[in-house]
């Protein structure tokens, strides 16, 4: 997850940067229900730390899709050029 949160930041593309902050939030869903059928861990602490990261993955979302928007301002500015 913190390889698909990492693109983002040397990206840019903006299909890319998306596509990569969606990965990362299936990440983190994808991980509490792998470890949950494992049933090796403390799914409590498992699930705290799920939501910590969940909440940097929207802090990232909501990031991202405003550098989406300046990106595609930026284009279409020096299109217009």
């Amino acid at each position: 997850m913190v390889s698909e949160l990492n693109g983002p930041l040397h990206n840019d593309d903006p299909g890319v940067i998306d596509m990569n902050v969606t990965y990362a939030e299936g990440a983190v869903n994808a991980c509490e229900r792998l470890l949950a059928i494992e049933k090796s861990v403390d799914l409590s602490s498992i699930s705290t730390v799920n939501n910590e990261m969940q909440f940097v993955v929207a802090i990232v979302r909501v990031s991202s899709s405003h550098l989406i928007k300046y990106m595609n301002c930026q284009q279409k500015m020096s299109i217009n050029r």
